[in-house]
């Protein structure tokens, strides 16, 4: 596991006393003005999957610019994100007295969003804004100290990350969860794509180290930038590569979103091709029959024994029923399944893994 020791990552004009495993560190100001806010940070921090997910989460929806130097900030709708953010902060020795908390609404959730923050502080403002579709959760925590040394930590971080194959899922899994969206269109019942979100005039890294995250895991994918609305994408289509980010762990920080993938992903219409001596074993007897078992027409049934159509393979659910009215155990069949396609473009070579998990989904439909 990574260490990184806080003392590097401090001033060289901060003055730094050691307490036990922890830095005290503040500043003075010499002349006019208050002198820069204490802090108490741990010695030591060990760079691990929670931490890391952290710090794609904040470098997602957290405040890091230069403009602002006084200020750590982060801004999110789901309560799941912010309490995680909030127990990040106390892990670098940030207390509740040290944070601003605050809740931004517009008419409804109030209620819901209140008991929310409620388990975290008692202490929290409740602001009104037209603006507001969600109720959104902030957490600020004032003091120069801590935000030069946040920015430091995580920038020390990345390289780290990027050489880690456990911690670089971590990230990924926690820049999803702020920035992600799976883009879904209900009407078409199709999954275009999904994909990150960046700021294309102040986060050209960010999204460089992303890609580049994405690249060692396998994942492919392309940069959109729309001039007009400022705003840059980091765009992944077909399912060979929402499937691998789902089993990297990458749609899982965020509850709302990987409820979102998991709904999809249990909807879409996945179909097997499978060898010859299998399907003259499974499509014997009469097609009329059949096709009623199997909710088709008897020209598909003859397709699907054929294999002469890659439209027409077997559903995974129709597939089931094959076993059972066969009565040739469904282990058995899947060790004789080639291909595996995804609604009715993307087809990957069939392997265990995904046997289990395309076969084990709920809520099948033929």
């Amino acid at each position: 596991m990574t260490i990184l020791n806080t003392r590097d990552l401090v001033l060289d004009d901060w003055s730094v006393e050691k307490r036990n495993k922890n830095l005290y560190v503040w500043k003075k100001t010499i002349g006019r003005g208050r002198n820069a806010k204490a802090f108490l940070i741990p010695e030591e921090v060990h760079l691990n999957r929670g931490v890391v997910e952290c710090i794609g989460l904040y470098l997602g929806d957290g405040k890091l610019t230069d403009n602002d130097l006084m200020h750590s900030q982060f801004h999110n709708k789901d309560f799941d994100l912010t309490k995680k953010i909030f127990k990040f902060f106390h892990s670098l020795g940030v207390k509740n007295s040290d944070i601003t908390f605050t809740l931004t609404y517009n008419k409804d959730g109030l209620a819901v969003a209140e008991r929310n923050l409620s388990t975290i502080t008692r202490k929290f403002r409740i602001v009104k804004s037209e603006r507001n579709k969600f109720p959104t959760y902030s957490i600020q925590v004032n003091g120069k100290i801590f935000r030069v040394f946040l920015k430091n930590f995580i920038m020390c971080s990345l390289n780290h990350i990027k050489n880690d194959t456990s911690l670089r899922k971590a990230f990924l899994c926690g820049y999803f969860a702020a920035e992600g969206w799976i883009g879904y269109s209900s009407k078409e019942k199709y999954l275009a794509n999904v994909g990150f979100a960046y700021n294309p005039k102040t986060e050209e890294w960010l999204r460089d180290f992303c890609i580049e995250c994405l690249k060692l895991e396998g994942v492919v994918s392309k940069i959109n930038i729309r001039h007009e609305a400022h705003g840059g994408y980091i765009i992944i289509h077909n399912w060979e590569n929402y499937y691998k980010m789902w089993k990297l762990g990458i749609f899982d920080g965020c509850k709302r979103k990987r409820e979102r993938f998991m709904k999809i992903f249990n909807g879409v219409k996945i179909c097997c091709e499978i060898n010859k001596n299998m399907r003259l074993k499974l499509f014997t007897g009469d097609q009329n029959k059949l096709a009623k078992e199997l909710d088709t027409y008897q020209a598909t049934i003859s397709n699907m024994k054929t294999g002469s159509k890659r439209n027409m393979w077997p559903t995974t659910k129709q597939i089931k029923k094959l076993s059972e009215l066969n009565k040739v155990h469904l282990s058995e069949i899947k060790q004789n399944i080639t291909h595996v396609r995804f609604g009715s473009l993307a087809t990957l070579e069939a392997n265990s893994d995904i046997l289990d998990d395309v076969f084990s989904r709920e809520n099948l439909s033929f």
